[in-house]
């Protein structure tokens, strides 16, 4: 009986560390497919706030750069440039 025990507890770990390191990689894979879902105009709306409260000011200024040639690029209708000086920004601000 005390086996059973043991191997049920055993069991019960190894299924709650597997759950555990699905959810974390089903986090990150959402956020990224989040960026790809979205429009330049909403990656925009969403990093905005987030580089204004960067406190690395060569970064933040690295990161304004990127969003002044990803509205260049939107105004001229390059929404895939864009897209990819966005990703750069939100890079930039998640990891400041």
């Amino acid at each position: 009986m005390n086996t059973r025990i043991t191997t049920a507890c055993f069991a019960s770990a190894f299924m709650l560390t597997g759950l555990s390191a699905v959810a974390q990689t089903t986090t990150t894979d959402n956020s990224a497919m989040d960026s790809h879902s979205m429009t330049c105009q909403q990656m925009m709306d969403k990093a905005k706030p987030m580089v204004d409260q960067m406190s690395d000011q060569k970064k933040m200024a690295m990161a304004q750069k990127q969003m002044t040639e990803a509205q260049t690029d939107m105004n001229a209708g390059k929404m895939s440039d864009c897209k990819k000086h966005m990703e750069k920004v939100m890079k930039m601000a998640q990891s400041h």
